[in-house]
């Protein structure tokens, strides 16, 4: 009667590279370091047999022989996913400058992933300005996606800023008719009062207003 559990004997812990299903198959041979018995070994196995995702997981090799005894000995593996979302920006947009431009206005980016569901890559956003603010400029907006596994993607999206409307006087002086007087040197001469229009512009808050 042979009541003496073979020997498990683990490999040291491993990192390992997922593949493009973002998944490592294991088998006993990648994680037995030589385990013995003082009978006969019938079967190694493994649970998990197969691992994705980023993170470490421990890997258990059973050894039985072939009077039923068993062992077991653990193996810690650490996944590397090194691959980046797939990002896909809006397309560029134009805008008058009194606009909206968020992206609920402008659209979103969206992205996908190898390893991480779409739900749980963070999508996140950054401007640029370039011009000025309120006339002819545009917003170079960078779109960034990060999975769970820290690997990040990015695309630009172009945003135009224009100016296209003039402003509108209000409050125009009527016409008039004035009497002018000549004076010595021959030159005729009026004295003209008027109540200074008003202007409001779709852009510039304060608007000058002239008069020739």
């Amino acid at each position: 009667i042979d009541t003496m559990p073979p020997k498990a004997i683990c490999k040291p812990g491993v990192g390992v590279v997922l593949d493009a299903n973002c998944a490592f198959a294991v088998s006993p041979a990648f994680v037995d370091a030589g385990s013995t018995d003082n009978c006969k070994i019938k079967s190694l196995s493994v649970n998990p047999t197969s691992i994705s995702g980023c993170g470490n997981t421990n890997i258990t090799l059973t050894v039985t022989d072939w009077c039923g005894n068993a062992s077991t000995c653990i193996m810690g593996i650490q996944t590397i996913e090194s691959v980046p979302p797939t990002i896909v920006c809006p397309p560029s947009f134009s805008a008058n400058c009194n606009l909206n431009v968020g992206p609920n206005i402008t659209g979103t980016a969206t992205a996908t992933d190898n390893c991480t569901a779409a739900i749980n890559i963070k999508i996140t956003s950054s401007d640029l300005v370039v011009g000025t603010i309120g006339c002819d400029d545009h917003i170079d907006r960078t779109w960034s996606a990060k999975d769970l596994c820290g690997n990040i993607s990015t695309c630009k999206q172009i945003i135009s800023v224009k100016d296209n409307l003039p402003p509108v006087i209000s409050n125009c002086p009527p016409n008039m008719s004035v009497i002018g007087t000549i004076g010595a040197n021959g030159v005729c001469t009026a004295n003209v009062s008027f109540i200074k229009p008003t202007a409001t512009d779709n852009c510039t808050p304060s608007v000058s207003v002239t008069n020739n």
